[in-house]
């Protein structure tokens, strides 16, 4: 009974929180290469992504078991941020009477913000291609041949190609991404020094690497929506 106490209470204190938000970033950070990779073939014939999504689709138990662990890391994630935040702010009430904006970057001073946009865009993102309900309601209805498939399967080439056609969508990834590279750049840093990987003399390499990740994931998934609009893709 004292063991199960102290494993509660230790998940509940700033450094089982702090842990908390490192693995579930771990995970998230992994699911968003994947996903990158898997919507770049977007680039490639439609029939690559229309099979990609198609094998995906087909293993339903597969799909749905990494959606699952998936939502339940952006919950826990977002918890664990929420309760250091309010943590943070009760130990220092009054603000401080001089902001230096130079002793953080802006990657951290935007951490809490920009999580709330990428969560917001997570929601979007699920509504438009996964959902698929209000304005939406008619990619269901896209359909293409696919060779070795006897029957018509989803057209998700043309879904994209339809959902980045709206200016105002397009632009609204494009933020997003920005915000979610921010993200990506100072949790990445953040979740390896949580984990106890590395030290002082490696914190500079670890912080350069989450950097050319971050920045690599926005290049890829702005250059989606952004090269679709433009009319390099149809």
């Amino acid at each position: 009974m004292a063991a199960a106490s102290k494993k509660h209470s230790f998940f509940r204190s700033s450094i089982g929180l702090k842990a908390i938000m490192a693995v579930t970033g771990l995970i998230l950070f992994g699911f968003v290469i994947v996903h990158m990779l898997g919507n770049l073939q977007i680039f490639l014939p439609p029939e690559k992504i229309n099979h990609y999504a198609y094998l995906l689709q087909g293993n339903p138990w597969l799909l749905w078991t990494f959606r699952a662990v998936l939502i339940l890391s952006v919950l826990l994630h977002v918890d664990a941020a929420v309760r250091l935040t309010r943590r943070n702010r009760a130990a220092r009430p009054q603000d401080y009477a001089q902001l230096k904006p130079q002793t953080a970057s802006l990657a951290s001073r935007l951490m809490f913000v920009g999580g709330l946009v990428v969560l917001a865009f997570i929601i979007f993102h699920l509504y438009q291609f996964t959902l698929m309900g209000g304005p939406y309601h008619g990619y269901r209805a896209f359909e293409a041949p696919l060779p070795g498939v006897p029957a018509p399967v989803h057209d998700v080439h043309r879904m994209m190609v339809a959902a980045f056609s709206n200016v105002w969508v397009v632009l609204f990834y494009i933020v997003s991404l920005g915000f979610l590279a921010l993200h990506l750049h100072h949790g990445g840093a953040a979740l390896l020094r949580s984990l106890g990987v590395g030290n002082r003399t490696t914190f500079a390499l670890q912080n350069a690497v989450a950097r050319f990740f971050a920045w690599s994931v926005f290049l890829g998934m702005a250059a989606i929506p952004a090269l679709v609009f433009l009319g390099y893709v149809k």
